[in-house]
């Protein structure tokens, strides 16, 4: 049987599980969905290399580096730029490779990783399913 990209058959087990419990997938979002989000962290990152590549280092050096306090404010404002960019990519990192949904034997299991270290856990199992519907609406209902 094969599985999207996406899912994979897990070795490990998660805290809950009972003993003779099997898990069938554990499954979380597509990598394609952590880059499109993280689109603007890209653009941020590259936006100074990219001003000092077209000559702006030239006006930064005349205006800004001819004082050694000046040089060290604007050192320590790039080194905060870039440890705010990393922070807030970390934080989108472990949002997007934490949240899972498991699908085992007795339910469904999702786990919501909301910021750096609050994370919910939220479990049905399948004898509490009373009903299951859905709604298609748009150009693709009459096609799927």
């Amino acid at each position: 049987m094969r599985y999207p990209r996406f899912v994979y058959i897990p070795q490990a087990v998660f805290a809950n599980q009972k003993d003779d419990e099997r898990i069938f997938v554990v499954a979380r979002r597509h990598a394609i969905d952590f880059v499109i989000s993280s689109w603007a962290l890209v653009i941020l990152v590259i936006a100074p290399i990219f001003v000092f590549s077209l000559g702006a280092k030239s006006i930064l050096q005349s205006v800004i580096f001819t004082d050694v306090l000046s040089r060290d404010i604007t050192v320590i404002f790039f080194l905060l730029y870039f440890l705010m960019l990393a922070i807030i990519f970390m934080t989108s990192w472990i949002g997007y490779y934490y949240n899972l949904l498991i699908i085992s034997e007795e339910g469904i299991i999702e786990v919501a990783q909301k910021g750096l270290f609050n994370r919910e856990i939220y479990e049905v199992l399948f004898d509490q399913i009373e009903d299951v519907s859905y709604h298609t609406h748009g150009f693709f209902k009459h096609y799927v």
